[in-house]
């Protein structure tokens, strides 16, 4: 699977490299990569943007949203965006935009 990233050029992952997805708990409920395609193709995304760290992920999710008879025509990656601490922000508790949690804060 190879597409055109719009921040880091041409970018590809060999899908028989990684194991099926997941896409569907035991319990029926679906799992994001799965509910964030379908939600894309409804609400007619034109550009996806995640964290670099998530390169792989966009191949994977490229190939459902193909299988699934859409195309999301811009995806993009950009760096990991990352508090003072070099903590992950996506990994930070209770971190938002404006505030990130204390354990993120810079020190003095």
């Amino acid at each position: 699977m190879a597409w055109d990233d719009l921040v880091l050029g041409r970018r590809a992952v060999k899908l028989p490299t990684i194991s099926d997805p997941v896409l569907v708990r035991a319990d029926g409920s679906p799992l994001y990569i799965f509910a964030s395609a379908v939600d894309d193709l409804d609400l007619g995304v034109t550009h996806i943007i995640r964290g670099e760290d998530h390169v792989t992920n966009t191949g994977v999710q490229l190939d459902l949203l193909a299988a699934l008879g859409g195309d999301i025509g811009a995806p993009s990656a950009s760096p990991t965006c990352r508090f003072w601490s070099m903590r992950r922000a996506s990994r930070c508790p209770s971190a938002s935009v404006r505030s990130p949690c204390a354990r993120c804060a810079p020190t003095a």
